[in-house]
């Protein structure tokens, strides 16, 4: 009996931590990913390492919803140039493109607009998830689609972006997965028109959710435009322009029609006056006579 019981111990221990590297983790607050799957050669992180080269140069989409030729052409800086013969076909390579390289993106910006982050992260995101459904967002997302279905020229686009983004998820194998899902331990969700409208609809919030006019009225009329111009000043110190200061021009700067300001300055300035010095686009214009 005491000969079977050490090997049986043995088995026993291998057999728990073939469990135990299988499965992910709770420790505290944190979800650790499963350990085995997450460090295998063939399945975890290292098959999400990307090469020099990027994520190669020609694409021919083929696919039963597609209805004529596809082809995606990347450039040296990772650029998607997409040829379609129709419309639809277009959307459905736009969808296809955008999930080769913002998978995670799209799946965490969506759950954060319907409140469904803590599925996947946990209790850190709770507090969250409960400000993004009291604010009802799902709710008006669905309002949306119902909206855009009056409107079936465009929401047929809509649904063939989702289906190139979900043609993209089916041909993914969990060793394929970016980075993150393996991180957190789960699979890529199905895109759907609605998940589109979350976008929207957070988007939405986010880029409104800064205007200031009524205050800087209040305050102008308060202080005195020239005090307030003073302490509010167009331009943000904490800003990094699309041209970065110093560059030197190539050209002879055209003066504003009734100002002595040339326009390449102009290309500096912001109007967010108080805003969150982290958020925003790149938003700038030159003019046509400069571009081809």
């Amino acid at each position: 009996m005491k000969k079977l019981l050490g090997p049986a111990l043995r088995v026993l221990i291998t057999v728990g931590i073939f469990i135990l590297l299988g499965h992910s983790l709770q420790v505290g607050s944190t979800r650790l990913p499963a350990i085995g799957k997450f460090f295998s050669h063939s399945h975890g992180f290292w098959k999400s390492a990307e090469s020099a080269s990027g994520k190669g140069t020609n694409l021919e989409l083929i696919s039963p919803a597609l209805q004529g030729d596809v082809e995606i052409y990347f450039d040296d800086r990772l650029v998607p140039h997409i040829f379609a013969e129709n419309d639809l076909d277009l959307y459905f390579a736009q969808g296809y493109v955008t999930a080769m390289h913002r998978l995670f993106q799209m799946e965490i910006s969506t759950r954060s607009a319907a409140g469904t982050l803590s599925e996947i992260i946990g209790d850190r995101t709770l507090a969250m998830d409960k400000m993004q459904r009291s604010r009802g967002i799902a709710w008006a997302a669905e309002n949306a689609i119902e909206g855009w279905k009056k409107f079936p020229k465009y929401y047929s686009m809509m649904e063939a972006y989702s289906a190139g983004v979900n043609a993209y998820i089916e041909q993914l194998k969990p060793a394929d997965y970016p980075i993150e899902y393996k991180l957190l331990d789960f699979a890529p969700a199905k895109w759907s028109p609605y998940h589109s409208a979350l976008f929207s609809k957070v988007m939405a919030i986010d880029l409104a959710m800064t205007e200031s006019d009524l205050e800087n009225h209040n305050a102008v009329q308060l202080l005195g435009k020239d005090v307030f111009d003073q302490l509010m000043p167009d331009w943000n110190p904490h800003q990094s322009p699309i041209i970065p200061k110093g560059t030197p021009w190539l050209f002879e700067p055209e003066a504003i029609a009734g100002t002595n300001t040339p326009i390449n300055k102009g290309l500096y300035k912001f109007s967010s006056q108080r805003s969150d010095h982290e958020l925003g686009s790149n938003n700038w214009a030159i003019h046509g006579s400069r571009t081809a």
